[in-house]
């Protein structure tokens, strides 16, 4: 019985103390909220503090004031100190007064918590009573990292070729961007140099720009032409998320038309002669070659009988052409130049003309007849001879079937007959004069 009035006795006495804690005033804030949530740099943010009295007594004429820290700052117009009126003892929970402000974040601000605190007091000379720091969650909304530019050195590569890619990439957020990386999807025609194709960039600070570079080189039978290499970019921010952005850059690879450009062939040998030459053009280079023309400039060493312009059109890699043109080399001493003039355009439309002379060998008559190369052009004298030959062959088959017809003695004809075989036409005529008209014995 005496222990439980004692324990009557205390309780009592810990509820008059509690009852008496709370005969006072207990002012009580929290940030209730963010809005947006997360705020973004250079952007407006509402804050909302909920203000609670969990003691018994009423407060009057109660003046709120909020405290900022940088990035953030009070938007212009907004008063900084607020005055809330009478809080209501035990007026608490779903009945706190809730308390908005507006805040401005700095365009520079740096991903992360910021901090706001904030006071209140009682009465217009009453003591400010600081509560925080509170946290206003600020992340940006634009975390884009993009190709400011790139170079490619030299400007155009070649074929078989090394060369250096420099890529600028720019921070177009707005906050700073860590753990950034560029990777190039390089294919079979254009190599990275060493064992890798990414590069690990680090950080680029918010509106920085920052350059890295790959070595490459051209494999040697890459045609000309313009190659889009995929560039994948890879980051963080300083939230831990993570992004992927997918570029392209193009390298142009440009070889350079190579042409050889020769005689061929001709009949001609010797001056004051009309022939033709045959004018070979060949690509020798890795590049197509279009809209080729050609053109034999006359000179004072022949004329050109032919048309001298010719329209040849595209010539593949490793692969020819051939012009014919017609020409009467004039009586000039030393060899004939035959000056042509090539003109095409590369696989840019980049137009390109072409010079060459070409010499043409004349041959004296000494030389003609040493090496056989006697003009074959037909000869007078040459037909006279042939036909003075047939009529010869003619009369001497006339005069051998007047032989065999003639009567004579067995001997007389043998004999005759030798004579014709040995003397051929000679023979024929000696048959005419001697034989032909004598009687037979």
């Amino acid at each position: 019985m005496k222990k439980t009035g004692i324990m009557i006795f205390l309780m009592m006495l810990l509820s008059m103390v509690v009852v008496s804690a709370n005969l006072g005033s207990d002012v009580r804030i929290s940030m209730v909220n963010q809005d947006p949530d997360p705020a973004a740099p250079a952007s407006y943010v509402d804050v909302r503090f909920k203000l609670e009295n969990y003691g018994n007594q009423r407060m009057d004429d109660i003046y709120l004031k909020i405290l900022p820290e940088y990035p953030l700052s009070l938007v212009g117009g907004e008063e900084e100190v607020k005055q809330i009126g009478g809080l209501q003892g035990l007026q608490y929970a779903a009945e706190g007064i809730i308390v908005k402000y507006r805040l401005a974040v700095d365009p520079d601000a740096i991903e992360g918590e910021a901090k706001v605190k904030v006071a209140y007091k009682e009465g217009e000379k009453g003591t400010w009573n600081e509560w925080g720091p509170f946290d206003v969650t600020i992340e940006s909304s634009n975390k884009v990292i993009s190709v400011d530019k790139y170079v490619t050195e030299p400007e155009k590569l070649m074929s078989g070729s090394q060369g250096k890619i420099k890529i600028y990439l720019a921070n177009v957020a707005d906050t700073d961007l860590k753990d950034v990386k560029a990777k190039l999807a390089t294919g079979t025609d254009i190599l990275p140099i060493g064992n890798t194709n990414e590069k690990h960039i680090g950080q680029i600070k918010k509106g920085a720009t920052s350059m890295t570079s790959l070595d490459v080189i051209v494999a040697a039978d890459t045609a000309t032409g313009v190659y889009s290499i995929p560039l994948n970019i890879t980051y963080s921010d300083f939230s831990g998320n993570t992004y992927t952005v997918i570029n392209s850059i193009s390298v142009l690879v440009d070889n350079k038309p190579e042409l050889i450009v020769n005689l061929d062939n001709t009949d001609i040998v010797k001056a004051e002669q009309k022939g033709t030459v045959t004018i070979r053009i060949s690509n020798s280079g890795i590049s197509d070659i279009k809209f080729v023309t050609y053109k034999l400039l006359n000179s004072e060493d022949y004329i050109v009988l032919s048309t001298p312009f010719e329209y040849i059109g595209n010539i593949d890699s490793d692969d020819f052409d051939s012009v014919d043109s017609d020409i009467f080399v004039n009586d000039i001493e030393g060899d004939t130049v035959l000056n042509v003039e090539i003109n095409y355009k590369d696989e840019f439309n980049k137009d390109y003309t072409i010079s060459k002379e070409l010499p043409l060998k004349k041959y004296t008559p000494e030389e003609l007849m040493k090496y056989g190369l006697m003009p074959t052009q037909k000869s007078s004298s040459g037909v006279v001879f042939i036909a003075v030959g047939i009529i010869l062959m003619i009369y001497w088959v006339f005069m051998l079937v007047d032989l065999v017809k003639k009567k004579m003695p067995r001997y007389k004809k043998i004999l005759w007959l030798v004579i014709f075989i040995v003397g051929l036409p000679l023979g024929a005529l000696i048959y005419q004069f001697f034989g032909k008209g004598r009687t037979a014995e």
